[in-house]
């Protein structure tokens, strides 16, 4: 969402001194990466009203992040009972399709490699 930010302020023509303005006045914060997803998203909002138009086919951070879990699910031993439970704890959503949040889908992508990692480590003592 951060790139989609900064995407919008080249393709608006915000100079520096505008864009920090914006930002200073609606979120209190002088960096976009200050920012939150949701608030995040308020400034996208922001600037679309201003006519920046996102193109189309482009993935989102999500999307990709979706997209790695899923790879990274064709080379583990998981079960479709183990993920949704895990998807429930950490993303706080039933199923992997309604979690629209970066942070939890990078740390369920973390757990998942972790999980692969100690699965596929061969144990001591067993031969």
């Amino acid at each position: 969402m951060l790139a989609k930010v900064h995407i919008a302020k080249k393709d608006l023509r915000l100079d520096d001194a505008l864009y920090r303005g914006i930002l200073k006045d609606e979120f209190s914060v002088d960096s976009a990466a200050e920012l939150s997803n949701d608030e995040l998203e308020q400034l996208v909002v922001r600037f679309e009203l201003k006519g920046f138009r996102a193109k189309s086919g482009s993935r989102t951070q999500v999307e990709a992040l979706k997209e790695r879990i899923g790879q990274e699910l064709l080379h583990s031993e998981f079960t479709e009972r183990r993920l949704r439970g895990l998807v429930r704890k950490i993303c706080s959503v039933d199923d992997l399709r309604f979690c629209h949040d970066a942070r939890r889908l990078k740390r369920l992508l973390a757990v998942i490699r972790r999980i692969n990692d100690l699965d596929h480590t061969p144990k001591e003592g067993l031969s």
